[in-house]
């Protein structure tokens, strides 16, 4: 199970290689009670939706509930302003 804190921005700090340092100390493979202890929820994700690649963009939206975290998606039509251009 993946386990992230929900960021004010509406991003997520997802716990990087099962590690968590604290107190100068780095656990690996925390307890989910010490994660949850840290701020830590278990993220749970909706099925990516079909979309069309040339014409839309999926957005990832987190919600936080009391022991979760909840990653569902949003499909949004391209336009000039988010144009993805390769060098």
């Amino acid at each position: 199970m993946k386990y992230c804190k929900l960021k004010n921005d509406g991003s997520i700090e997802e716990l990087k290689d099962n590690l968590l340092s604290l107190d100068g100390m780095i656990y690996s493979n925390p307890s989910p009670a010490r994660l949850k202890e840290q701020g830590y929820k278990p993220l749970f994700s909706e099925s990516e939706p079909e979309y069309n690649k040339e014409t839309e963009i999926l957005e990832r939206i987190y919600t936080q509930t009391e022991e979760h975290i909840i990653e569902s998606f949003v499909i949004r039509k391209r336009s000039a302003e988010n144009e993805v251009h390769s060098l």
